[in-house]
This record gives C-alpha cells, structure tokens and sequence, in this order.
C-alpha cells in the first residue's frame, strides 16, 4: 500500500504547472478540452518551462511564428490541431516528469540531444 501511495504521490500533477488541471493523463477526459481549444497561455506555459523560442513554439504548435504572436497578443484560444499538438507535449512532458520526479528534469530531457532517439524530443513529437 505505501508504494502505492508514493507513486500515486509521484506522477500527481506538481502546484506550480499552470497546466495541473489539463487533462493529459487520458486521451478521452481530455477530448473535450481539446475540442475547445486550449488558451493560448498554456502554449506560453509550455514556452516558458522548456525554454523555447518564439519560432520553435510556434512550430510545436505547427503554426508559423506571425500567427502563434498573433494568437498570443489577442489571447485567442488555440484551434483543434494546434491543442492537439499542444496536448501532445504537455503529455509527454507529464511522463517526463513521473519518470525523472521533476518539471525540470523533464524539459531538460524534452530539449536536449539524445543519442539514442537521435535528437530531442521537441523535435520528434512536433
């Protein structure tokens, strides 16, 4: 029961990520969320965590960079492919961080090189 607890405890969603409530866990519950659309600020979240650029963000979305500002500057929702982009690598930023215990340990693993994968995993899920 106790490691039960300790791994619940573990992959639970950390206060400090403003993305905690977004359901990333199961491709169903999230379904809804993402046929809303997700803000815009979320993107920034993600930005902000992984240390992107304006143009690498955008192209995580699959948007070019004039639009992605766009969306920013006008705190528009994001549309169903750019939230399920978007949903994709808040998903795997999650796992990430169940598996290394930290949002930070996890965006340094999302953003660096890795040998074996033959590049990062930002570029690998966009």
């Amino acid at each position: 029961m106790a490691t039960a607890a300790a791994a619940s405890a573990k992959t639970a969603p950390q206060a400090d990520d403003a993305w905690s409530d977004v359901c990333v866990a199961n491709d169903t519950a999230a379904d809804a969320q993402i046929r809303d659309g997700y803000p815009v600020s979320l993107a920034t979240d993600l930005q902000e965590t992984l240390g992107l650029s304006d143009a690498q963000t955008a192209d995580v979305l699959g948007r070019s960079r004039r639009t992605f500002a766009r969306y920013r500057d006008k705190g528009k929702r994001l549309g169903l492919p750019e939230s399920e982009r978007l949903f994709r690598y808040l998903r795997l930023l999650q796992q990430g961080r169940s598996v290394f215990g930290s949002s930070e340990k996890a965006a340094w693993w999302m953003t660096h090189d890795n040998p074996a994968l033959e590049a990062p995993q930002v570029n690998r899920y966009g």
